[in-house]
């Protein structure tokens, strides 16, 4: 697969198809070019989990855009945040949830008072969004807790804030 990074853009997302009923783990090749120069290099990657809990809710994807609902959204590198920004995190659901609640923990679990705005998206997809603004520097857990058909998961993503 391939993708084009953007100037001034800090990173990009590639799908890549799997065959069916492949299991991993696989092996990752990353090279970037930039006129003659090329840096390569490779990295595996493994299975996720195959337990009940995982097959309601699929792997996090991060991202990071403006505040503002229309900023546009880039894959995160990293989970290093600004003030300024807006963390969005997008999840994969197979089947229909019964219940969903996210919250903002501080370093200690303790919950916070910063609103995370849940909703679904076309194609099965559980999306979440906090706006950082009201956070000082330091870290964070964005906490997700989801049941349905049974099963039920807790993730925890956790992301720090600088200003």
């Amino acid at each position: 697969a391939r993708a084009r990074l953007a100037p001034a853009v800090r990173s990009t997302a590639v799908k890549i198809a799997l065959p069916a009923g492949s299991a991993g783990p696989w092996h990752v090749q990353l090279r970037l070019k930039n006129g003659d120069d090329l840096i390569e290099t490779t990295a595996e990657v493994a299975a996720p989990s195959a337990s009940p809990a995982r097959k309601l809710l699929g792997e996090p994807i991060v991202y990071r855009a403006g505040p503002s609902a229309q900023s546009a959204l880039a894959p995160v590198a990293d989970f290093l945040f600004r003030r300024t920004e807006r963390v969005h995190v997008e999840w994969s659901t197979s089947g229909a949830l019964d219940a969903r609640e996210a919250r903002v923990l501080d370093r200690a679990g303790n919950a916070l008072p910063v609103q995370v705005t849940l909703g679904e998206k076309p194609g099965a997809v559980l999306a979440a969004d906090v706006n950082l603004a009201p956070l000082g520097p330091g870290d964070y857990i964005i906490e997700l807790n989801v049941s349905g058909g049974g099963a039920s998961v807790r993730t925890k993503i956790a992301i720090r804030v600088q200003n």
